[in-house]
């Protein structure tokens, strides 16, 4: 790593610096990086902690975590000098400092009142003070050796313990917010896949710089957050809308997502992240008259809510449907949307920012576009408060999953969302003033074990296909950008490739607790026999491998098809396995097994995953749809996944293969031609 980039990594700005010598905070910050480079330790300016003093809520200004030395909190004064005000000064410093720790105190039993902590009042433009306290720094001390001698020396205002390996990983968790995995109870055998669960559940998650920034730090403008499906991208987008509310309190946010069942999950996210950042102080609940969430589709939806705001009814979806013979959901946004675009001239700006999660699903086909504009982004666009004395920049965020379909790898560029006005151009690329990245990608995937994100790949493009690949990616930048290295080969007709994934970019630790195969497929000679022989593996898992019905594992039913899910579900209820369908509100229920189609499952996960009628694809392994499903479908699974069908079709000596690549995948380059 470049010693820029790993300084970038350890003093991280979450709020916009100034950068002149005339400014007391940057030289500081200038005099924290120096005094800290070559140290074990992170440091951070303007962490999104919030403190609850008299009626406002306020951030420490620069926040340190040192191996050695414990927590370091710095609140910078630049007001008044007096024995009044220093001394209040010290007591809000006191108070950021206790709220920190609360934060480490019931985040976890192993940092509970185990952490040492030290808080200090900078105040930069005062040389000197006869005042006789340790943890007040003046201008006189502000030498990076001075300064490091100064913190050093002070005494601790709250006593705990030296960091051990454990717990300065587990501190920089909590502190970044963190969900740890729900603790498991200890296994009765050895040897199952429980005891793997069981593992996970025991780990301090590690921290993810890029979410971390990301999440916690507010644009000046637009942005773009892309990466493949388990990155944490709607993370992201949850923890800035939380920290979006807390800093701005007036604002007007916007939240807006595609599958109406994600309602909960964004919900809960969003509340968890709001309780953090002001450690409890505010929730969801008492926020959400600033934080609208809303699918787009439906009665409350985010559509029916503009048109409310502009006195516009819109045709009903299935008149419009059969007019322009639209087929998908996602050109049901962009027909809805160019509806609207074509009949209202003055826009409301309902939001200060707004956010938008499974941002791919809103792209529509050509023929659905608002002129030379993807109808929803536009539109999207007009309901946003400009920024003052910007021309273009607006708080318009969204997250686009670059694995939703292998067809149309390619992110759309700010031209293909926003026309071909000069204007928006750079839209996307560059920075905005501060250094923040305008579009910027996620590499790691932590739900799904790297090997099964190999293999999900693999065959979703047909990579291994004898007659040739299908679609997808066809440049070394592209396959970086997912988080791959090009080992071998260039993309021309007949040159061998070779694809692989480094462990770095996929940290779930499965294939390290594991020694069996990840993936796993069998073939039966009918329906019913595949039945039986789920049901015989679901019992299994919940009797011998001691997982949790509704917790642990989730069955899917391939090729969207109704008239099987229901057969599923009902076989494996008549053969002694509780079963439910999800429906718009519950994607599962205590006692039972979730069965649910690919598509519904989206934003859901489990540990041992079924994938039931891949035969379908059997029969027409062309089909890219049917190769996109499964893509997704595998990357549901954060641990094992078992794909079943009827035997029959060359398919599946192209799955056997699939399955064997590991982390690597080689492959001669070639276009099908059929």
């Amino acid at each position: 790593m470049k010693n820029s980039d790993n300084m970038m990594e350890r003093f991280i700005e979450m709020e916009r610096l100034e950068r002149s010598k005339d400014s007391h905070d940057w030289l500081l910050w200038q005099t924290i990086k120096e005094i800290f480079a070559k140290r074990d330790s992170k440091s951070y300016w303007r962490f999104p902690l919030y403190t609850k003093i008299e009626d406002t809520f306020e951030q420490p200004d620069i926040l340190i975590i040192d191996r050695e030395e414990g927590i370091l909190m710095l609140h910078v004064h630049t007001g008044e000098v007096n024995a009044a005000t220093l001394h209040q000064e010290k007591k809000r410093a006191q108070i950021q400092l206790e709220n920190l720790m609360e934060v480490f105190n019931r985040g976890d039993p192993r940092t509970e009142n185990k952490i040492h902590g030290k808080s200090f009042v900078v105040v930069p433009h005062i040389a000197q003070h006869d005042m006789d306290d340790a943890h007040f720094i003046f201008g006189n001390k502000l030498t990076p050796n001075r300064l490091w001698q100064t913190m050093k020396d002070a005494e601790y205002q709250i006593k705990g313990a030296r960091f051990n390996d454990e717990r300065f990983l587990l501190v920089q968790s909590l502190l970044h917010g963190i969900r740890l995995r729900e603790r498991e109870q200890r296994p009765t055998k050895t040897g199952t896949r429980y005891e793997v669960v069981y593992e996970l559940s025991k780990q301090a998650k590690e921290v993810d710089l890029k979410q971390n920034e990301l999440g916690k730090i507010i644009p000046p403008g637009q942005q773009r957050i892309r990466g493949i499906a388990g990155t944490g991208k709607t993370v992201v987008q949850c923890q800035k809308a939380a920290h979006m509310h807390l800093k701005y309190p007036d604002w007007q946010i916007g939240f807006v997502y595609f599958s109406s069942h994600l309602q909960e999950t964004i919900i809960d996210q969003i509340d968890h992240w709001l309780r953090y950042f002001s450690n409890d102080a505010v929730s969801y609940e008492t926020a959400k008259s600033h934080i609208q969430v809303k699918s787009f589709f439906g009665d409350d939806g985010f559509f029916a809510t503009i048109c409310e705001a502009h006195s516009y009814e819109p045709p009903t979806h299935q008149l419009l449907k059969k007019q322009q013979h639209i087929t998908s959901d996602s050109d049901l946004v962009g027909a809805l949307c160019t509806d609207f675009l074509s009949n209202v001239y003055i826009f409301t700006q309902l939001y200060d920012a707004l956010l938008i999660d499974e941002g791919e699903c809103f792209v529509s086909d050509e023929q659905y576009r608002y002129k030379d504009k993807q109808a929803f982004y536009w539109l999207a666009y007009q309901l946003v408060q400009p920024i003052e004395n910007e021309k273009v920049n607006r708080r318009l965020i969204w997250a686009y999953d670059e694995s939703t379909d292998l067809t149309k790898m390619l992110t759309p560029t700010a031209r293909d969302l926003f026309g071909e006005e000069p204007s928006f151009r750079h839209f996307v690329t560059g920075m905005h003033k501060g250094g923040l990245l305008k579009s910027d990608i996620m590499h790691r995937c932590y739900r799904t074990p790297g090997p099964i994100i190999v293999a999900a790949h693999t065959i979703g493009m047909g990579l291994l296909r004898k007659e040739g690949m299908l679609a997808g990616i066809t440049t070394k930048d592209a396959w970086q950008h997912l988080g791959y290295e090009v080992r071998m080969g260039v993309f021309q007709e007949g040159e061998q490739i070779v694809l692989y994934r480094p462990p770095e970019h996929s940290p779930n630790s499965v294939p390290k607790l594991w020694n069996g195969d990840l993936v796993t497929l069998e073939t039966h000679a009918s329906r019913t026999q595949e039945l039986d022989d789920l049901a015989k593996r679901l019992q299994q898992n919940i009797h011998e491998d001691e997982l949790d019905c509704t917790r642990h594992i989730a069955v899917l039913v391939f090729g969207e098809d109704e008239k099987l899910l229901e057969e599923v579900a009902t076989g494996l209820a008549e053969r002694g396995v509780p079963t439910h369908i999800p429906d718009d509100k519950t994607f599962s229920v205590p006692g039972a097994v979730t069965v649910s189609t690919v598509e519904r499952a989206r934003g859901h996960e489990a540990y041992m995953l079924y994938v039931v009628g891949i035969d379908k694809l059997a029969m027409d392994e062309r089909n890219q749809l049917l190769r996109n499903e499964l893509f997704i479908a595998l990357l549901r699974t954060k641990a094992w996944c078992h794909l079943s069908g009827i035997e029959g079709g060359s398919f599946y000596d192209e799955l056997h293969d699939v399955m064997k690549c590991g982390n690597t995948v080689t492959f001669i380059f070639k276009k099908s031609s059929e």
